[in-house]
């Protein structure tokens, strides 16, 4: 394995954590795209397929955690169904009209919205807001360490090739 290209894939990988720390770009689709790369420029085994499908199964969750925590938090501080809804049409028209934040700002936006249109009180749907937030914060936190398993699972894998 070439050192100089075994660098750059590490580069890679802090790109990513760079990228779920601060929203750039989605970390954990970045770090396992820079695997797959290794992989390519590594070669494949056995071993190596069998840290692939871990680093796949890790991006996986995080991806399906990702929805499913903010979902449940927002249903957690109340919000009806309709405004959950709501949010998830919101992320997804933030994240395409708002780089960077959008995914976040839509979603709360739209629970906002909804919950405010049904109870026609700021404080409720305020609530149901917050919750969304930290159902927000939370999949942050997955998001950032997943990235970080990725790299543990990644450095184990270059170690292994250089010792090989």
């Amino acid at each position: 394995m070439n050192l100089f290209l075994t660098v750059l894939v590490a580069f890679g990988m802090i790109a990513a954590l760079v990228g779920s720390i601060f929203p750039v770009f989605p970390g954990v689709g970045l770090a396992w795209l820079v695997a797959l790369a290794f992989g390519f420029l590594a070669g494949w085994s056995a071993l190596t397929v069998g840290f692939m499908v871990a680093i796949t199964l890790v991006t996986a969750t995080a991806f399906g955690l990702g929805i499913v925590v903010p979902k449940r938090a927002t249903e957690a501080a109340g919000a009806s169904r309709r405004a959950t809804w709501a949010g998830l049409v919101g992320a997804i028209v933030g994240f395409f009209a708002i780089p960077v934040v959008g995914f976040v700002i839509g979603g709360a936006v739209g629970v906002y919205l909804a919950e405010f249109e049904i109870s026609k009180n700021h404080a409720v749907a305020w609530v149901s807001t917050k919750g969304t937030l930290k159902g927000f914060g939370i999949a942050a936190l997955i998001q950032v360490g997943a990235v970080l398993a990725i790299g543990v699972l990644w450095l184990v894998w270059a170690f292994v090739e250089f010792t090989m």
